[in-house]
């Protein structure tokens, strides 16, 4: 084999390796994704309607959350997290909390975080890309 297909093949193969690794961040520029919430302080934490939407920009992801949230029956619909990664949202009966993270777990955890209180429950948790 000569030199320069061989320099090209392994060239290749590392840039194959480096973007089957690499962070979901990187693998994920270019969408997003966004979560609008409609929920009644005093309800249940976790009990919220929601919608989630994904678009090539924030905007759009925003207007498709807030369509998926009036579609599935909710009145007051909020745009709580426009995100690139993954996010989240937690409610109690008095509180809310939103997140972000390079993975979901990251992102519910953070949002559980946010909202400080013991009746703090995930109502929704996503990735851009899933």
């Amino acid at each position: 084999m000569n030199k320069k297909l061989l320099a090209v093949l392994q060239a290749a193969s590392i840039a194959a390796i480096l973007v089957a690794g690499a962070s979901p961040a990187l693998a994920r520029t270019g969408s997003w994704d966004s979560i609008a919430v409609d929920d009644q302080r005093g309800s249940r934490g976790g009990d919220a309607g929601y919608g989630v939407g994904t678009a090539n920009t924030s905007g759009g992801a925003q207007e498709e959350a807030m369509a998926a949230c009036r579609k599935a029956g909710n009145d007051n619909c909020q745009v709580m997290l426009t995100y690139r990664t993954c996010g989240a949202y937690a409610s109690s009966r008095t509180r809310y909390g939103t997140g972000t993270g390079d993975t979901e777990r990251e992102a519910r955890a953070s949002a559980l975080a946010s909202c400080g209180n013991a009746g703090c429950q995930l109502t929704v948790s996503d990735c851009v890309g899933e």
